[in-house]
């Protein structure tokens, strides 16, 4: 576009070109930049507003870990830098180098890259969502474990002839009777309990929340806490104390109900703190316990895991028809 002073103006990517003629053989082009250019923006800058954003929100420590972790595993093996290459194919093709993990790990990963390609698209940083076409991993259902009847009556009678039979019995009768995670356990503090109305504060990977606890688990909590609980210092206000009266650690809770687990020779496909949780969530739904109130407990943000605990309850019932409805017995 010419200029009235002899220069020709014309637009150059983003750039603003100027083109000044000087004389019929002498031409000198000078390039400036355009108001509105900007310079590329990093992932790192806007993953730092992302986290800050979780914060806000009131996400827990454990949360935030996990979309950190997953994501600095992602920028590493992507070595993307730059927002304007964090595309479905650089998605697509790091997902697919995961050949050693399994599918729930791979669902793990997609999920967290998930929920920050849908904020960055949502507040500006990306034009499009670039896993918004891209389709889940489909991941395999395998068979969730949980312990019997017979296990957990062996386990406890294998804690009562432990070192520290209180703490342990408690140990077990609380993770059988709340479905917490050995995390939720090894973080209650005395003020978390509510010994007349029977709930327990819960500071929980989505927050905070309120867990009821029974008559049994009182009991074996009271009798810990009165007769068994010895901690270093008034200072030290857990409520599961380890040897030399400091805060259990999760590892060494762990370390404890998998030895219970093992010597009572438990046919669990796998025996942990969180076999537990399983077998409170599947146990609750199959006495006649509903979805809605078991996700509050468990403190699931979503019904898609309870789901998982009914599907497998629901089995029950399957199996039951096949022994004892009647078309099975009259026309066999």
């Amino acid at each position: 576009m010419p200029h009235a002073n002899g220069h020709v103006l014309f637009s150059l990517k983003g750039r603003l070109a100027v083109m000044v003629v000087s004389g019929p053989k002498r031409l000198r082009i000078g390039v400036r930049m355009d108001r509105q250019a900007r310079p590329r923006q990093t992932l790192d800058e806007a993953l730092a507003e992302f986290y800050e954003d979780q914060r806000y929100k009131g996400n827990s420590a454990a949360t935030l870990y996990f979309y950190r972790s997953n994501l600095d595993r992602f920028q590493r093996g992507t070595g993307i830098v730059y927002l304007d290459d964090f595309q479905e194919s650089a998605v697509r093709r790091w997902l697919l180098q995961h050949t050693n993990v399994s599918q729930s790990t791979l669902a793990t990963y997609d999920r967290s890259i998930r929920v920050v390609s849908k904020w960055l698209h949502n507040r500006g940083y990306l034009p499009v969502d670039p896993m918004d076409r891209l389709p889940k991993p489909k991941a395999r259902t395998t068979p969730m474990a949980t312990f019997s009847e017979a296990d957990v009556r062996t386990m406890v009678g294998l804690a009562r002839a432990s070192r520290q039979p209180l703490r342990d019995v408690a140990l077990i009768t609380l993770l059988l009777d709340t479905g917490l995670r050995i995390g939720e356990a090894m973080s209650l503090q005395l003020r978390d309990v509510d010994w007349v109305q029977g709930w327990l504060s819960v500071e929980g990977k989505t927050g905070q929340r309120v867990v009821p606890f029974g008559r049994k688990c009182r009991l074996a909590l009271r009798r810990y806490v009165d007769r068994g609980r010895r901690a270093a210092s008034p200072g030290v206000q857990h409520v599961f104390i380890a040897k030399g009266g400091v805060p259990m650690s999760v590892s060494a809770a762990t370390h404890h109900v998998v030895k219970f687990a093992r010597a009572a020779g438990s046919r669990a496909t796998k025996v942990g703190p969180h076999t537990f949780r399983h077998t409170f969530a599947v146990e609750y739904i199959r006495a006649g316990g509903d979805a809605f109130t078991l996700q509050r407990i468990l403190g699931h943000t979503t019904l898609d895991m309870t789901r998982r605990y009914v599907h497998l309850a629901n089995e029950d019932i399957r199996s039951a028809h096949a022994r004892y409805a009647p078309a099975e017995r009259f026309l066999g």
